[in-house]
């Protein structure tokens, strides 16, 4: 697998726990697991999201908090789950310097276009622009 296809997976991730968490429903973590099985992930790969998935959860508070602060007039709860899952996730790679800051926002963009609405990838885009600023300060 790719690392586009990698990103993807713990996009679906942390979509299907933020959906529970922000209504309160019980998870159950290995329920999580059902797309890996259909893409057939090495054990070095299922590794690298769980341990991924592991971390953002781990640092929940700072990844939301860094998402508040570069949103204007909303606030985060008030987000789709969908965007907030791809802010969720770029914010993380931002934030750990995974990868180059251009990669992981045209990536959020791609996510964006394929599981947002019209304008999420638009939206998407610029409260990740906001990110940057705020992390350079």
């Amino acid at each position: 697998m790719n690392k586009s296809q990698l990103r993807e997976e713990l996009f679906k991730k942390v979509f299907m726990k933020d959906f529970a968490d922000m209504r309160h429903l019980p998870v159950d973590e290995q329920k999580l697991d059902w797309q890996e099985s259909e893409l057939k992930f090495s054990a070095k790969e299922q590794s690298e999201i769980d341990e991924s998935y592991n971390k953002i959860f781990f640092m929940k508070e700072e990844i939301d908090s860094v998402i508040e602060s570069a949103l204007k007039g909303y606030k985060l709860g008030q987000l789709n789950e969908v965007d907030r899952a791809i802010l969720i996730v770029a914010v993380f790679e931002l934030i750990s310097k995974q990868n180059p800051q251009k990669v992981v926002i045209n990536e959020a963009v791609r996510l964006a276009k394929k599981y947002g609405d019209v304008k999420s990838y638009k939206f998407v885009n610029g409260v990740l622009s906001g990110v940057l600023g705020k992390l350079d300060e």
